[in-house]
């Protein structure tokens, strides 16, 4: 069988090359619904526990002084920004996330140097804890 596959692939690469483009188009269509199935609903919901998150972060090194150059002490608290990849570019964003379509919000993440965490994935896992272990319902959108 393996041998008839090489066979084929090799008198029919041009073909074999667009039915892979026609599978990949197809894969990327299911996971943007896949996607649009499971966050749509609970969109708001990841939106707010981010920003909760994203408002915690604190840096003690961090110089303190105010517009007059007067010296407030050290340490302060800043909102964590979230980079998404929509359209194939990363964006950056502290606030307003009310124009990204579901499959773009959940590739939110932080960047921690080459380090990422990728938070809306991991609260849609936690929902999905909630779910399951606690029973936690999410009302539907619809009316």
């Amino acid at each position: 069988m393996a041998e008839h596959k090489r066979k084929a692939g090799a008198e029919h690469d041009w073909f074999a090359s667009q039915l892979e483009e026609v599978q990949q188009a197809i894969e990327g269509y299911r996971y943007v619904q896949r996607t649009r199935a499971k966050v749509g609903p609970i969109r708001d919901l990841l939106v707010r526990m981010e920003a909760i998150i994203g408002s915690e972060c604190y840096n003690a090194n961090i110089q303190n002084y105010s517009a007059w150059g007067v010296w407030e002490g050290e340490g302060r608290s800043f909102r964590y920004p979230v980079t998404y990849i929509r359209n194939g570019q990363e964006e950056k964003r502290k606030a307003r996330v009310d124009d990204l379509e579901p499959e773009a919000l959940i590739t939110g993440h932080y960047k921690f140097g080459a380090n990422e965490l990728s938070i809306h994935r991991a609260l849609v896992r936690i929902v999905d804890l909630l779910e399951a272990d606690y029973g936690l319902k999410i009302p539907s959108e619809e009316p």
